[in-house]
C-alpha cells in the first residue's frame, strides 16, 4: 500500500509532503518506508494494473507539477515531466497555462498504457504511459470548466460572441462554436492575458471594437480587430480595484467607452480617435449614477448609454460626457 501526504490540501498552500510504502498493511507489524521521489506535496498515486512494482506518483502545487514512475516498488524513481510533453492543439488557451493542482492520476485497469491526470483547468490523457517519455493530450472536448462572467454579441463581424471568463480572460467565439477558439484567451497572442475579466463589450454596429475590464492596472484593454489582438487603454484617469474590475460599455459605433470601476469608483468616459483612445475623464457629479451602477450602451443610438443602480435608471445621450444626462 502507498500513502501520499501533503502539509496542506492546496491549492497554493501545499509546500511539502511525503510518499510512504506500507508492507503488509493488514499486519500489526507492517513496515513503513519513506519512498518520496522528490521534495514536494503528494496526493496522486496509482499502480500499473499489470505489475505491482510499477507505481506512479505526482507532486502538486509546484507549477509545473510532475509525475514520477518507479519500476522497482519505490527504490528509485524517474520523472516523466508531462509539462514538457503536452499536446494542446485541441485548445490553444491551454498552451499558456502550466500543469498545476495535479492531485489525481487514474490508469485504465484494462490497458496500462492509458491514463488521465487532472489539472486546475482540465484533464490530460496519454495512450503510451509505459513509454520512456509518455505524451499527454488536453482531453476536454465538450467538457468546459469556466466561470462565465459576461457575454457580449454584435450585429456584424467575423466573430459575434465574446465572453468574459474568470481566471482565463475570455474568448472570441467563431461560429459554429464546436471547437475551442484557435486564438486562445484574450490577449494571449500578444502576451497580455492577465486572468479574470469582469466584463466585456463589443460595439454593436462595428464589431472591430471591443473593450474589457481586467483586475490588473490600468484595468481596461481594447481591440480594434474583432477581438483577435488586444492593447492597454491609457492609464491616465483610470481607476480600479484588485478585488473587482467593475463594468464597461462601448457605444454602438465604437467611438465612446464608459467605465464604472465599481466600489468607490465613479463613471468615466473615453473617446476614440482612429485607433487611439483618449485619457479617462470623470463624468459630471450632476445626476451622476450611484457608485457600482451597471452601464450598458444603446444598441442603435450611437452615443446613448444607460446606467442602473438599485431602482434608479439614468440615461446619457452624449457619451457620458460632463453635462446634462
Amino acid at each position: 500500500m502507498y500513502i501520499a501526504y501533503s502539509d496542506q490540501s492546496g491549492p497554493y498552500a501545499a509546500t511539502t509532503g511525503a510518499l510512504y510504502k506500507v508492507t503488509n498493511p493488514n499486519s500489526p507489524a507492517a513496515t513503513w518506508t519513506n519512498v518520496t521521489p522528490s521534495v514536494g506535496a503528494y496526493s496522486a498515486v496509482n499502480f500499473d494494473p499489470t505489475n505491482p512494482n510499477t507505481v506512479y506518483a505526482a507532486v502538486f502545487d509546484r507549477y509545473p507539477d510532475n509525475i514520477y514512475r518507479t519500476t522497482n516498488a519505490g527504490t528509485s524513481w524517474t520523472p516523466l515531466t508531462p509539462e514538457s510533453h503536452r499536446n494542446d492543439t485541441s485548445a490553444a488557451y491551454a498552451s499558456s497555462l502550466q500543469t498545476h493542482w495535479l492531485t489525481d492520476l487514474e490508469i485504465d485497469p484494462t490497458n496500462n498504457n492509458i491514463a488521465i491526470y487532472n489539472s486546475g483547468y482540465g484533464l490530460y490523457r496519454t495512450t503510451n504511459l509505459t513509454a520512456a517519455t509518455p505524451t499527454w493530450s488536453f482531453y476536454n472536448d465538450g467538457f468546459e470548466q469556466a466561470a462565465v462572467l459576461e457575454i457580449a454579441t454584435a450585429n456584424t463581424g467575423a466573430a459575434n460572441v465574446f465572453t468574459a471568463i474568470g481566471d482565463r480572460d475570455g474568448f472570441r467565439h467563431v461560429f459554429p462554436y464546436t471547437t475551442s477558439p484557435s486564438t486562445g484567451r484574450f490577449g494571449q497572442t500578444n502576451n497580455i492575458a492577465v486572468g479574470t475579466d469582469d466584463d466585456v463589450d463589443v460595439a454593436y454596429n462595428d464589431a472591430n471594437y471591443l473593450v474589457r475590464v481586467v483586475r490588473s492596472s490600468p484595468f481596461v484593454q481594447f481591440s480594434v480587430n474583432n477581438g483577435v489582438n488586444w492593447a492597454w487603454m491609457p492609464s491616465t484617469g483610470s481607476s480600479g480595484s484588485t478585488s473587482g474590475g467593475g463594468n464597461i460599455a462601448i457605444s454602438a459605433d465604437g467611438l465612446y467607452t464608459v467605465y464604472e470601476p465599481g466600489g468607490t469608483g465613479r463613471q468615466r468616459y473615453s473617446v476614440r480617435t482612429g485607433s487611439t483612445w483618449g485619457n479617462w475623464v470623470s463624468t459630471s457629479i450632476t445626476n451622476q449614477p450611484a457608485n457600482g451602477a451597471k452601464i450598458v450602451a444603446d444598441l442603435s443610438a450611437a452615443h446613448t448609454f444607460y446606467a442602473y443602480a438599485g431602482a434608479t435608471v439614468s440615461q446619457s445621450t452624449d457619451g457620458a460626457r460632463p453635462g446634462p444626462s
